[in-house]
């Protein structure tokens, strides 16, 4: 008679998932006499698990063809092991339950086709998981929570029943050592039942970065709302085409939406690339701008391409766009657009942009200043929207493009403050007199979504801090208020001070001029 060793499981399939019931429905009853009419064993060397936990104590696991009990064993007192050996012949395939220490019982969905004289797991114990989940990115047959943990795990795809305390061991399994899931982005629950009372908070609270839920149904009697209590604001929710849900904000049915709606500072993330009807977000701004200095600027990223601008004063349109050459707000053209700011980086300094690219980092200033003709001052909310719109699946990497300095990383979700994650002040800094928009500080605090940080280039070292380029200035003469004649200084279209050399249209005492 031959030993089989093996150092991995050989004939043996995983079907990712599990469910458990409360009563014990299968027959623990071990039939010795019946199992020794069988001429040969096998013997299974495992290390139980559930998620990251090693199980100990009474709890009995067992292998099970056509519901008759094979073979049973507790984990070793000695090493926590389970030296399981169990009765059968060639090909018969055998499934695996638990029985824990409360009465709970666990039907896996582990099988094993049995070999005559096989052991499984001499070198490496077999690690079964009482609580199976597998991440997309995992290597083929791999648990990364028999691996006993799935933090850093971005997309988690589930099979099968899941209760509210199977969530719970979820999210025990996907948390980080600082205890949160950040990490986790994206739910796949098309092959898998939300079943029982919802989790304390709601089903998805336990996961407040996901941004993404595929799904078949909802759980039985909830709708949309009720199952995204407790969520994410910024969640999407795909179903089937062929799915009767009624449409509302963050519904994606198919490849459609009715409407996108992005709260500020709530993390965003698209798993798939989908259409919406209207698309809308909306941030408060409130920095003040200094004419002729560069100050007031904010970081935006978006993951659409916004058509219009509009606050409570009426319609935007950045600098250098059509609407302010041929369409600008004025007093006697009061239905106008009123101008802000807009500049993106080009691998030297920032360039003035007259649109918004999804997925794109930019820089962007309100007009603001007591220096500023009221009018045309904006302060509060700022609606950024879009109609049939493409919302693209969010790149696993974010472009970066930078100035000489520093690059500039977009991002969509937090991230936490560091010495290579540079945030735009807020407000002033006394060291180096930084006015609040000035310039990106080192480990000054976290990067939230929608926004973009500063990382430091590697031969620029770790400077404490990164001047937006001062020929950069949020002023333009004509918002100005009017003021007396002064000394005749002479400043270009950007509101650059002259020297006095050049030629050219400048503006003179808040008056455009002409210099031959």
């Amino acid at each position: 008679m031959s030993m089989n060793f093996k150092k991995i499981i050989v004939s043996f399939s995983l079907l990712i998932g599990c469910f458990g019931s409360n009563a014990v429905a299968s027959d623990w009853r071990y039939d010795e006499p019946f199992n020794r009419q069988f001429f040969s064993t096998a013997n299974l060397i495992i290390e139980l698990r559930d998620g990251a936990k090693r199980l100990t104590g009474n709890v009995k696991l067992g292998a099970f063809c056509h519901d008759k009990l094979r073979g049973v064993k507790s984990p070793s007192v000695k090493d926590s092991i389970v030296y399981l050996t169990i009765h059968g012949e060639d090909d018969e395939v055998m499934d695996f339950r638990v029985l824990l220490e409360d009465g709970t019982e666990r039907k896996l969905h582990y099988t094993y086709t049995y070999v005559s004289d096989d052991m499984v797991g001499w070198e490496i114990p077999w690690q079964i998981n009482i609580f199976c989940i597998r991440a997309i990115d995992v290597n083929p047959g791999g648990v990364y929570a028999a691996k006993g943990s799935l933090a850093g795990k971005s997309h988690l795809p589930l099979v099968g029943n899941w209760t509210a305390n199977d969530i719970t061991r979820l999210k025990y399994a996907a948390a980080a050592p600082d205890g949160t899931t950040d990490e986790v982005r994206s739910l796949d629950l098309t092959e898998a039942s939300l079943v029982g009372g919802a989790p304390a908070g709601g089903w998805l609270a336990a996961f407040p970065n996901v941004g993404s839920v595929e799904t078949k149904k909802l759980p039985a009697g909830m709708n949309v709302s009720e199952f995204l209590e407790g969520a994410n604001p910024n969640v999407l929710l795909y179903f089937p085409e062929t799915t009767m849900v009624s449409p509302q904000s963050n519904v994606v049915i198919g490849t459609k939406a009715l409407r996108l709606n992005l709260t500020d500072g709530a993390p965003f993330y698209a798993l798939h690339t989908f259409k919406a009807q209207n698309a809308r977000y909306i941030r408060s701004f409130s920095l003040p701008t200094i004419e002729h200095r560069s100050a007031g600027w904010e970081t935006i990223t978006l993951p659409f391409r916004p058509s219009a601008y509009t606050s409570a004063k009426g319609k935007l349109a950045p600098f250098g766009s059509a609407e302010i050459a041929y369409d600008m707000y004025t007093s006697t053209h009061p239905e106008g657009y009123r101008p802000f700011w807009l500049r993106c980086p080009d691998g030297t300094s920032f360039t003035r942009a007259i649109e918004i690219q999804p997925y794109k980092s930019y820089i962007i200033s309100m007009p603001n200043s007591n220096t500023y003709q009221d009018s045309y001052n904006i302060t509060g909310d700022v609606a950024f929207t879009a109609t049939d719109v493409r919302v693209m699946a969010t790149p696993d990497k974010m472009p970066v493009e930078g100035t000489a300095a520093f690059s500039l990383v977009p991002t969509l979700r937090k991230v936490k403050s560091g010495n290579q994650v540079y945030v735009l002040n807020r407000t002033p800094v006394s060291v180096g007199n930084l006015a609040a928009g000035s310039a990106f500080v080192r480990n000054s605090g976290d990067a939230l979504p929608f926004r973009a940080y500063a990382a430091s280039r590697n031969e620029h070292g770790v400077a404490p801090y990164f001047l937006i380029e001062h020929n950069e200035i949020t002023a333009i003469g004509r918002l100005s208020r009017p003021v007396p004649p002064s000394s005749g200084t002479a400043y270009d279209l950007t509101g650059r001070k002259l020297t006095g050399s050049e030629r050219g249209l400048q503006i003179i005492n808040h008056k455009k001029v002409i210099v031959r």
